[in-house]
């Protein structure tokens, strides 16, 4: 059977394999390039999932993923430290590990400012005991411009919010 995955590697330049399609044999090819997507989609037969999980390990590695996301995350977390410096009475803490993000409040509800968020086209979750804490969990691929565009979006919510106070 066919089975699709990611991989990417310099050694792999083309790759032709005799597969079974529809039950009878035919040839699939995958050319892989340096100029093509940085995650390739190629058709091999009868990948082990070790073999594929190796790949995908490969990958992230090669491509410091988990780098990516510490640095991302710390420039989210250092501008929502900011905000929380700017409103205390609200944001009680701050706090996360790479790109997964929790802020606690005091005095809000997490549900209404996730809602709020919502209808900006942000996705946060609302948790805690008390609904108190806004999760933020955004996707590694997120740029720069966009937490500058989500920040600037959430100070403005806040500001609402403590003008309805």
């Amino acid at each position: 059977s066919l089975l699709t995955f990611l991989i990417n590697s310099p050694s792999l330049s083309s790759i032709s394999k005799t597969v079974m399609f529809d039950g009878s044999p035919a040839k699939a090819k995958a050319m892989l390039s340096r100029s093509s997507s940085p995650i390739k989609a190629i058709l091999l037969p009868s990948r082990s999932p070790c073999e594929i999980g190796y790949n995908v390990l490969g990958y992230i590695e090669e491509n410091r993923i988990p780098e990516e996301a510490r640095l991302k995350g710390e420039t989210l977390l250092t501008k929502l430290t900011a905000l929380r410096n700017k409103f205390p009475g609200l944001i009680r803490d701050v706090r996360g590990l790479g790109l997964l993000i929790g802020v606690e409040f005091q005095g809000v509800s997490a549900f209404e400012l996730s809602k709020k968020l919502l209808n900006l086209g942000y996705i946060t979750l609302p948790s805690g005991l008390n609904g108190e804490v806004l999760e933020l969990a955004p996707p590694v691929v997120i740029t720069g411009e966009i937490i500058e565009d989500f920040t600037d979006k959430f100070t403005w919510i806040l500001r609402k919010w403590t003008s309805l106070i």
